[in-house]
């Protein structure tokens, strides 16, 4: 499988809430995957979820109409990191 340079990260406070947070958009029909966090990216949960840009508006409303439970969102590409800002 050939995975995508440029996409984005979801960091969780726990293994608990990446679990459901994968769960809960698979009952959405909404494809995201559990990676370990990225070296560069600072999180109490040593789990992420990663979504593919193609997913990440859905997944971004989802994640907001919901309410779900995340610690901070990340877009990566190849070079660099940058923290996205949620705003409902």
């Amino acid at each position: 499988m050939i995975l995508d340079t440029e996409y984005c990260c979801v960091t969780f406070q726990n293994v608990h809430t990446a679990l459901r947070f994968e769960r809960d958009m698979k009952s959405y029909a909404l494809q995201v995957r559990l990676i370990p966090v990225p070296r560069k990216i600072s999180a109490t949960c040593g789990m992420a979820a990663r979504v593919s840009l193609q997913e990440w508006e859905a997944v971004k409303t989802k994640m907001l109409s919901e309410q779900l439970e995340f610690e901070k969102v990340f877009h990566i590409t190849k070079n660099e990191i940058k923290e996205v800002l949620l705003m409902s």
